[in-house]
Protein backbone atom coordinates (compact mmCIF):
# COMPACT_ATOMS: atom_id res chain seq x y z
CA UNK A 1 0.00 0.00 0.00
CA UNK A 2 1.35 3.50 -1.25
CA UNK A 3 0.02 5.23 2.13
CA UNK A 4 1.82 2.84 4.66
CA UNK A 5 5.32 4.52 2.65
CA UNK A 6 4.00 7.85 2.53
CA UNK A 7 3.55 7.67 6.36
CA UNK A 8 6.56 6.60 6.89
CA UNK A 9 8.60 9.32 4.61
CA UNK A 10 6.02 12.07 6.08
CA UNK A 11 7.17 11.44 9.49
CA UNK A 12 11.00 11.08 8.44
CA UNK A 13 11.45 14.19 5.60
CA UNK A 14 10.20 16.85 8.69
CA UNK A 15 13.82 16.87 9.61
CA UNK A 16 15.78 17.58 6.08
CA UNK A 17 17.90 20.00 5.16
CA UNK A 18 16.55 23.76 3.11
CA UNK A 19 15.87 22.80 -0.88
CA UNK A 20 17.58 24.83 -3.15
CA UNK A 21 15.61 26.30 -6.85
CA UNK A 22 17.09 23.57 -8.83
CA UNK A 23 16.02 20.96 -6.32
CA UNK A 24 12.71 22.05 -5.86
CA UNK A 25 12.50 22.71 -9.98
CA UNK A 26 13.33 18.60 -10.06
CA UNK A 27 10.34 18.10 -8.17
CA UNK A 28 7.72 19.75 -9.86
CA UNK A 29 9.21 18.40 -12.93
CA UNK A 30 8.40 15.17 -11.81
CA UNK A 31 5.00 15.88 -10.43
CA UNK A 32 4.12 17.56 -13.94
CA UNK A 33 5.55 14.33 -15.93
CA UNK A 34 3.66 12.47 -13.50
CA UNK A 35 -0.05 13.99 -14.14
CA UNK A 36 0.47 13.90 -17.87
CA UNK A 37 1.22 9.82 -17.55
CA UNK A 38 -2.04 10.13 -15.14
CA UNK A 39 -4.33 11.29 -17.88
CA UNK A 40 -2.92 8.33 -20.43
CA UNK A 41 -4.53 5.20 -19.48
CA UNK A 42 -1.62 3.19 -20.42
CA UNK A 43 0.43 4.81 -18.53
CA UNK A 44 -1.23 5.79 -15.60
CA UNK A 45 0.28 2.87 -13.51
CA UNK A 46 3.83 4.65 -14.12
CA UNK A 47 2.74 7.47 -12.77
CA UNK A 48 3.15 6.44 -9.28
CA UNK A 49 6.72 6.31 -9.65
CA UNK A 50 6.95 9.40 -10.44
CA UNK A 51 4.93 10.54 -7.41
CA UNK A 52 6.48 8.16 -4.98
CA UNK A 53 9.74 9.96 -6.74
CA UNK A 54 8.82 13.30 -6.71
CA UNK A 55 7.49 12.92 -2.65
CA UNK A 56 10.97 11.38 -1.44
CA UNK A 57 13.12 14.06 -3.19
CA UNK A 58 11.11 16.86 -1.63
CA UNK A 59 11.23 15.23 2.23
CA UNK A 60 14.75 15.01 1.55
CA UNK A 61 15.13 18.50 0.44
CA UNK A 62 12.89 20.14 2.51
CA UNK A 63 10.50 21.00 0.26
CA UNK A 64 6.55 20.14 1.78
CA UNK A 65 5.24 21.79 -0.83
CA UNK A 66 6.00 19.49 -3.59
CA UNK A 67 4.77 16.64 -1.21
CA UNK A 68 1.65 18.13 -0.58
CA UNK A 69 1.20 18.33 -4.42
CA UNK A 70 2.46 14.74 -4.39
CA UNK A 71 -0.21 13.27 -1.95
CA UNK A 72 -3.01 15.03 -3.83
CA UNK A 73 -1.95 13.28 -6.91
CA UNK A 74 -1.48 10.00 -5.21
CA UNK A 75 -5.03 10.54 -4.02
CA UNK A 76 -6.09 11.27 -7.42
CA UNK A 77 -5.27 8.33 -8.89
CA UNK A 78 -6.43 6.26 -6.30
CA UNK A 79 -9.61 7.78 -7.33
CA UNK A 80 -9.68 7.13 -10.98
CA UNK A 81 -8.49 3.46 -10.08
CA UNK A 82 -11.74 2.60 -8.20
CA UNK A 83 -15.43 4.09 -9.03
CA UNK A 84 -16.09 3.82 -5.72
CA UNK A 85 -15.34 5.75 -2.24
CA UNK A 86 -12.12 3.89 -1.17
CA UNK A 87 -9.89 4.60 1.97
CA UNK A 88 -6.82 4.87 0.00
CA UNK A 89 -7.49 8.03 -1.46
CA UNK A 90 -9.15 9.74 1.46
CA UNK A 91 -6.18 8.50 3.31
CA UNK A 92 -4.02 10.78 0.72
CA UNK A 93 -6.52 13.56 0.90
CA UNK A 94 -6.27 14.06 4.70
CA UNK A 95 -2.12 13.78 4.53
CA UNK A 96 -2.25 16.77 2.26
CA UNK A 97 -4.21 18.42 3.83
CA UNK A 98 -2.39 17.84 6.96
CA UNK A 99 1.07 19.54 4.97
CA UNK A 100 -0.68 22.13 3.54
CA UNK A 101 -2.41 23.27 7.05
CA UNK A 102 0.81 22.90 8.67
CA UNK A 103 2.47 25.13 6.13
CA UNK A 104 -0.17 27.37 6.88
CA UNK A 105 -1.46 27.66 3.09
CA UNK A 106 -5.42 28.19 3.52
CA UNK A 107 -5.39 28.56 -0.62
CA UNK A 108 -3.84 24.64 -1.27
CA UNK A 109 -6.43 23.68 1.97
CA UNK A 110 -8.98 24.92 -0.02
CA UNK A 111 -8.04 23.29 -3.22
CA UNK A 112 -7.72 20.31 -1.49
CA UNK A 113 -11.20 20.52 -0.15
CA UNK A 114 -12.57 21.58 -3.79
CA UNK A 115 -11.21 18.34 -5.32
CA UNK A 116 -12.83 16.18 -2.85
CA UNK A 117 -15.89 17.95 -3.13
CA UNK A 118 -15.82 17.12 -6.75
CA UNK A 119 -14.65 13.27 -5.90
CA UNK A 120 -17.35 12.97 -3.45
CA UNK A 121 -20.21 14.43 -5.51
CA UNK A 122 -18.98 13.49 -9.07
CA UNK A 123 -16.97 10.85 -8.64
CA UNK A 124 -18.94 8.70 -5.43
CA UNK A 125 -22.09 9.91 -5.47
CA UNK A 126 -22.47 11.72 -2.05
CA UNK A 127 -23.37 15.01 -3.03
CA UNK A 128 -24.09 15.84 0.77
CA UNK A 129 -20.48 15.01 1.56
CA UNK A 130 -19.48 16.73 -1.73
CA UNK A 131 -21.11 20.44 -0.65
CA UNK A 132 -19.88 20.02 2.68
CA UNK A 133 -16.64 20.07 1.13
CA UNK A 134 -17.23 22.83 -1.14
CA UNK A 135 -18.53 25.23 1.88
CA UNK A 136 -15.54 24.90 3.60
CA UNK A 137 -13.46 25.64 0.52
CA UNK A 138 -15.76 28.76 -0.44
CA UNK A 139 -15.26 29.89 3.13
CA UNK A 140 -11.63 29.84 2.77
CA UNK A 141 -11.60 31.44 -0.74
CA UNK A 142 -13.80 34.06 -0.03
CA UNK A 143 -11.59 35.47 2.89
CA UNK A 144 -8.94 35.64 0.53
CA UNK A 145 -10.71 36.81 -1.87
CA UNK A 146 -10.05 34.66 -4.82
CA UNK A 147 -13.44 35.94 -7.20
CA UNK A 148 -12.80 33.16 -9.95
CA UNK A 149 -12.64 30.41 -7.49
CA UNK A 150 -15.58 31.61 -5.60
CA UNK A 151 -18.02 31.75 -8.83
CA UNK A 152 -16.82 28.65 -9.62
CA UNK A 153 -17.68 26.70 -6.66
CA UNK A 154 -21.21 29.03 -6.40
CA UNK A 155 -22.13 27.11 -9.85
CA UNK A 156 -21.07 23.65 -8.73
CA UNK A 157 -23.18 24.19 -5.46
CA UNK A 158 -25.81 25.49 -7.49
CA UNK A 159 -26.09 22.64 -9.45
CA UNK A 160 -25.75 19.66 -7.30
CA UNK A 161 -28.27 21.76 -5.28
CA UNK A 162 -30.42 21.50 -8.22
CA UNK A 163 -29.83 17.81 -8.96
CA UNK A 164 -30.64 16.83 -5.84
CA UNK A 165 -33.83 19.06 -5.55
CA UNK A 166 -33.29 21.23 -3.01
CA UNK A 167 -34.20 24.90 -5.26
CA UNK A 168 -33.83 27.10 -1.93
CA UNK A 169 -30.06 26.17 -1.47
CA UNK A 170 -29.61 26.58 -5.44
CA UNK A 171 -31.56 30.26 -5.18
CA UNK A 172 -29.62 31.01 -2.91
CA UNK A 173 -25.97 30.47 -4.26
CA UNK A 174 -27.36 31.60 -7.93
CA UNK A 175 -28.18 34.53 -7.05
CA UNK A 176 -24.75 36.36 -6.54
CA UNK A 177 -23.89 33.99 -9.58
CA UNK A 178 -26.58 36.11 -11.61
CA UNK A 179 -25.23 39.71 -10.30
CA UNK A 180 -21.28 38.56 -10.80
CA UNK A 181 -22.41 37.54 -14.46
CA UNK A 182 -24.65 40.78 -15.26
CA UNK A 183 -21.68 43.07 -13.68
CA UNK A 184 -19.21 41.60 -15.81
CA UNK A 185 -21.46 41.10 -19.21
CA UNK A 186 -21.29 37.57 -18.91
CA UNK A 187 -24.18 36.56 -21.31
CA UNK A 188 -23.54 32.74 -22.05
CA UNK A 189 -22.87 32.48 -18.66
CA UNK A 190 -25.82 33.71 -17.35
CA UNK A 191 -28.33 32.05 -19.90
CA UNK A 192 -26.46 28.42 -19.28
CA UNK A 193 -27.25 28.96 -15.56
CA UNK A 194 -31.09 29.77 -16.14
CA UNK A 195 -31.65 26.99 -18.40
CA UNK A 196 -30.59 24.80 -15.51
CA UNK A 197 -33.25 25.97 -13.20
CA UNK A 198 -35.62 26.17 -15.49
CA UNK A 199 -34.92 22.57 -16.34
CA UNK A 200 -34.83 22.23 -12.35
CA UNK A 201 -38.99 22.90 -13.48
CA UNK A 202 -39.40 21.13 -16.03
CA UNK A 203 -38.37 18.01 -14.13
CA UNK A 204 -40.73 18.62 -12.19
CA UNK A 205 -43.77 19.26 -14.45
CA UNK A 206 -43.99 23.25 -14.15
CA UNK A 207 -43.70 23.21 -17.71
CA UNK A 208 -45.25 27.39 -18.31
CA UNK A 209 -42.65 28.61 -15.59
CA UNK A 210 -39.89 26.34 -17.25
CA UNK A 211 -41.05 27.90 -20.11
CA UNK A 212 -40.86 31.60 -19.03
CA UNK A 213 -37.35 31.24 -17.40
CA UNK A 214 -35.91 29.46 -20.72
CA UNK A 215 -37.60 31.76 -23.06
CA UNK A 216 -36.64 35.20 -21.02
CA UNK A 217 -33.16 33.84 -20.84
CA UNK A 218 -32.95 33.66 -24.51
CA UNK A 219 -34.27 37.19 -25.18
CA UNK A 220 -31.84 38.24 -23.06
CA UNK A 221 -28.95 36.92 -24.70
CA UNK A 222 -30.28 37.24 -28.27
CA UNK A 223 -30.21 41.41 -27.26
CA UNK A 224 -26.68 41.41 -26.34
CA UNK A 225 -26.04 40.03 -29.37
CA UNK A 226 -25.56 35.71 -29.03
CA UNK A 227 -26.88 32.94 -30.96
CA UNK A 228 -29.27 30.80 -28.96
CA UNK A 229 -29.13 28.01 -31.31
CA UNK A 230 -26.61 26.56 -29.39
CA UNK A 231 -28.65 25.98 -26.51
CA UNK A 232 -31.30 24.32 -28.91
CA UNK A 233 -29.98 20.92 -27.06
CA UNK A 234 -31.65 21.91 -23.86
CA UNK A 235 -34.43 23.38 -25.25
CA UNK A 236 -35.45 19.84 -26.55
CA UNK A 237 -34.35 18.43 -23.21
CA UNK A 238 -37.01 20.20 -21.61
CA UNK A 239 -39.85 19.15 -24.39
CA UNK A 240 -38.45 15.83 -23.77
CA UNK A 241 -39.41 16.30 -19.92
CA UNK A 242 -42.66 17.15 -21.02
CA UNK A 243 -43.39 14.11 -23.67
CA UNK A 244 -42.49 11.93 -21.17
CA UNK A 245 -44.51 12.95 -18.45
CA UNK A 246 -48.39 12.58 -18.02
CA UNK A 247 -48.34 16.83 -18.78
CA UNK A 248 -51.33 17.85 -20.71
CA UNK A 249 -51.07 21.11 -21.76
CA UNK A 250 -53.50 24.23 -21.12
CA UNK A 251 -54.95 24.09 -25.10
CA UNK A 252 -55.37 19.94 -24.53
CA UNK A 253 -57.37 20.48 -21.84
CA UNK A 254 -59.83 23.15 -23.73
CA UNK A 255 -59.68 20.68 -26.67
CA UNK A 256 -60.96 17.67 -24.40
CA UNK A 257 -63.61 20.05 -22.59
CA UNK A 258 -65.35 21.12 -26.06
CA UNK A 259 -64.97 17.05 -27.20
CA UNK A 260 -66.35 15.90 -23.86
CA UNK A 261 -69.19 18.38 -24.69
CA UNK A 262 -69.76 17.49 -27.76
CA UNK A 263 -70.32 13.41 -27.58
CA UNK A 264 -72.21 14.60 -23.87
CA UNK A 265 -74.46 16.33 -26.43
CA UNK A 266 -74.64 13.98 -29.11
CA UNK A 267 -75.50 10.85 -26.59
CA UNK A 268 -77.99 13.33 -25.12
CA UNK A 269 -79.24 14.24 -28.29
CA UNK A 270 -80.03 9.97 -29.54
CA UNK A 271 -81.57 9.46 -26.31
CA UNK A 272 -84.78 12.51 -26.70
CA UNK A 273 -84.74 10.82 -30.46
CA UNK A 274 -85.16 7.46 -29.55
CA UNK A 275 -87.70 8.19 -26.87
CA UNK A 276 -89.77 9.86 -29.79
CA UNK A 277 -89.50 6.67 -31.92
CA UNK A 278 -91.20 4.54 -29.26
Amino acid sequence: MYYILVSCLLCVCMHAQAYTIADSVKVLSLLKEGEQMLSQEKTKIIAAQYFGDAFRLAGNIGFYKGQGEALRLFAIQEVQQKSSYNNEAMHYFIQSLRVWQALNNPYQIAKTYILLGDTFADKWYYYSEGLGYYKQALILMRRLGKVTEINSLLFKMTHINLKIGNITQATEYSEPLFEYYQKNNLYEATIKLKLSIAQYWADRQAYQYAQEIAQEAIKDYEAHGGTAKQFAKQMQNMEESKAHSNYISPERIVLMCITAFVVVGIVIASYFYARRQV
